[in-house]
């Protein structure tokens, strides 16, 4: 999974970047300037760990892009070539300037209109060969129609998410890439003697959007990441900030991905796995190993707060609390799967 971090030029992103990753941005390349790893890190797994007797802990990863095209290097006529630059991502981080007086709500319509311009480029393009296409009847006029809904949006200052399109047109644009269709989560970089206080006005509009925000102060959530044990834990409370910076924004990434997390855990090894939210169980499997899909026979599941209320697996199992589940199950967040499998 990779995710873009965007935003205007001094609104923190390179700061958001150091501080899920570790490491400075460096060796530029086009339109981003540095390419990280960060751990998705789910205090779930270690208290299933620890419960099961886990020798290793392995939590899920995602590759960050320090993404410039939208700051520093935006420039209108090359919205097409930035588009091209980000397509393959996943998902956005959009990093919003709130300090030094800047107008929050300004900072994020300022980056909001350059992908609306993107994807303006890209729809006028492509009307102008479907209609084309579709007037020597080699394209659908449902894509015309499509792409018009789309353009119309666009135009509204919408994005590519709120256009009013039937779940047929939408399918129609698939093999579109748009920026504004892209799922996005807003970090407001506030200033330390604002941090803790909200910003309805901003607030009204990620509603109005529909788009999951944080608050943090970058400047501190930095110190924060630099210090070990009892010291941060002294920071967090100091400031009254109830986790590290990456615990409180992983969930939010999740959720905008519409992803959820399910375990595997043995004595050897616990590891956390990211699945789209409503597929089954033997796609499940097909993420620990393409064997255990292709040999599915069944699955035991449990789940995490089950596990929590038992203390261990053999308590659990002793309460008639572990399930056996056919290949058409629907794993929940925090579900405990043990996959068996013909080899």
């Amino acid at each position: 999974m990779k995710l873009a971090i965007v935003g205007s030029a001094g609104a923190g992103k390179s700061t958001l970047f150091r501080i899920l990753t570790g490491v400075e941005s460096s060796h530029p390349r086009g339109f981003v300037s540095g390419i990280g790893v960060a751990e998705l890190f789910d205090p779930r797994l270690e208290k299933i760990a620890d419960a099961v007797g886990s020798k290793k802990r392995v939590h899920p990863h995602v590759e960050l892009h320090d993404f410039d095209g939208f700051g520093r290097m935006w420039r209108e006529e090359r919205a097409g070539e930035i588009q091209n630059a980000l397509l393959g991502f996943d998902g956005l981080i959009q990093v919003v300037n709130a300090f030094s007086g800047k107008d929050p709500v300004d900072d994020f319509q300022k980056v909001d209109l350059n992908f609306i311009v993107s994807d303006l480029s890209i729809v006028e393009n492509a009307k102008s060969r479907v209609r084309k296409e579709v007037q020597a009847k080699k394209a659908s006029p449902k894509l015309l129609e499509a792409l018009e809904k789309v353009e119309k949006a666009l135009s509204d200052g919408k994005s590519v998410l709120e256009a009013e399109l039937s779940e047929s047109e939408r399918r129609e644009l698939s093999g579109y890439s748009f920026v504004s269709a892209l799922p996005r989560v807003v970090v407001v970089n506030v200033s330390e003697d604002a941090f803790g206080r909200s910003l309805k006005e901003f607030e009204d509009v990620m509603h109005g959007r529909k788009i999951p925000y944080i608050y943090a102060s970058l400047e501190i959530e930095e110190e924060i990441m630099q210090l070990d044990g009892d010291e941060q834990a002294a920071m967090l409370s100091e400031y009254n900030i109830e986790a590290p910076l990456p615990q409180r924004l992983i969930p939010k990434i999740l959720k905008a991905l519409d992803l959820i997390t399910f375990f595997t855990a043995t004595e050897k090894e616990a590891r956390a796995w990211l699945l789209k939210n409503g597929l089954t169980v033997l796609k499940a499997a097909g993420k620990v190993h393409t064997d255990m899909e292709r040999g599915f026979i069944r699955a035991e599941v449990f789940n995490y707060e089950d596990l929590m209320e038992y203390g261990d697996i053999k308590a659990l199992k002793a309460a008639g609390r572990l399930r056996l589940e056919g290949r058409d199950y629907i794993v929940k967040d925090g579900d405990i799967v043990f996959i068996r499998f013909s080899k």
